[in-house]
């Protein structure tokens, strides 16, 4: 879709102000003006889990629903969190969960899960 807007410049005011941006208070002007960090992570930390942990078992049960074997390659994922750059990143993908639900799914199923190296 495109759409086509003409953008009228905001009148000229006479006001300038500096900002402070910190962790405490998102930002603070010279004006005395403050916006406090809503800090959404910590608010929706929870619901983020709840995602993760839906996603994993949707893939999970996929999995095993489609194969009579599945091939498990094994990780170090206590090594592999020692990279700064990406621990978040190996944590948000929740590998051990992976396994432990491929493991008891296809045990109560009928599969087999075998380890990789």
């Amino acid at each position: 879709m495109l759409v086509k807007e003409d953008v009228k410049q905001l009148p000229v005011v006479n006001k300038t102000v500096g900002v402070d941006v910190g962790i405490k208070d998102l930002a603070i002007c010279s004006d005395g003006t403050k916006f406090n960090n809503p800090r959404l992570t910590n608010k929706y930390a929870k619901k983020l889990a709840n995602c993760r942990k839906d996603f994993t078992h949707k893939m999970t049960t996929t999995l095993i629903n489609e194969n009579q074997v599945i091939g498990i390659e094994s990780l170090k994922v206590k090594n592999m969190v020692k990279n700064r750059k990406l621990s978040k990143h190996i944590h948000d993908a929740n590998f051990g969960e992976i396994v432990r639900q491929l493991e008891y799914k296809a045990d109560w199923y009928g599969r087999e899960a075998r380890w990789r190296p």
